[in-house]
């Protein structure tokens, strides 16, 4: 089955990395130097929505069909903490994230 993107964060580095959404689960994470993903983020149920760096280049969010947002370590491809949800609301769907410039803000 075909890849299909749905969005694409860009990580401009001595590092350069691109993050990609898709309607898969999983989210690979791309040096550009590299045509294979080092890195796949896995815990999301449904597929990832929206994908963001964040201004510390070590790090990614990311939203989900499942309802929740995640922040993920790039290097590792650990998540950290407990995913973020809405209050009530079992049956979210997230479909895009944007951050503020300081990446303090979702």
């Amino acid at each position: 089955m075909p890849c299909v993107v749905r969005g694409l964060s860009y990580l401009m580095s001595q590092e350069s990395s691109v993050a990609a959404s898709s309607m898969s689960a999983e989210m690979p994470v791309k040096k550009m130097t590299e045509v294979k993903p080092y890195q796949t983020m896995r815990g999301h149920t449904r597929f990832i929505g929206g994908v963001a760096h964040l201004p510390d280049r070590r790090h990614i969010i990311t939203c989900s069909g499942d309802g929740s947002l995640r922040l993920w370590e790039r290097e590792s491809g650990a998540q950290i903490g407990n995913d973020w949800r809405d209050d009530g609301d079992d049956e979210g769907v997230l479909t895009t994230i944007a951050l503020s410039p300081n990446g303090e803000t979702v």
